[in-house]
């Protein structure tokens, strides 16, 4: 499980403990496929005896050391999931079921953005694509 295996040693090396909450919340976000919310992670790791506030915090923990990515959607929710390459994604999100699907490549022409914020240091962005997924538009039908 090399995935796991990164994540370790990102924490140790920013002289974080692996606590049997913070390795539960891993575990959980790594077997998963789509961005997953706090209360989400919550329900389905309480068996460790970890309260909401708790995943919270180490959301919180992980995601400024890079080791998770937030995605905030359209109505302000917060999802979380597992930022493998330590770097930044789209995504295109369903507005119905909050299906969420990474985008592979940037839209955005940096070196236009350059040339029209004449003296501004870009830090980072974000852009998701809200829509409808396949599933929801058969549902409709």
């Amino acid at each position: 499980m090399r995935q796991k295996t990164w994540i370790k040693k990102s924490i140790r090396k920013n002289n974080i403990r692996l606590t049997r909450q913070r390795e539960a919340l891993i575990d959980y976000l790594i077997n998963q496929e789509t961005p997953r919310s706090a209360e989400e992670i919550f329900r389905n790791i309480k068996s460790t005896n970890i309260s909401l506030t708790t995943v919270y915090r180490n959301l919180e923990m992980l995601k400024e050391i890079g080791i998770i990515e937030e995605l905030t959607l359209q109505g302000g929710e917060s999802k979380y999931i597992i930022n493998y390459y330590s770097e930044h994604w789209h995504h295109a999100v369903c507005i119905e079921c909050g299906y969420t699907k990474r985008l592979i490549d940037c839209p955005l022409n940096f070196e236009i953005i350059k040339k029209t914020l004449n003296h501004f240091m870009i830090t980072g962005h974000r852009w998701e694509v809200y829509g409808v997924c396949f599933n929801c538009q058969q549902v409709k039908k």
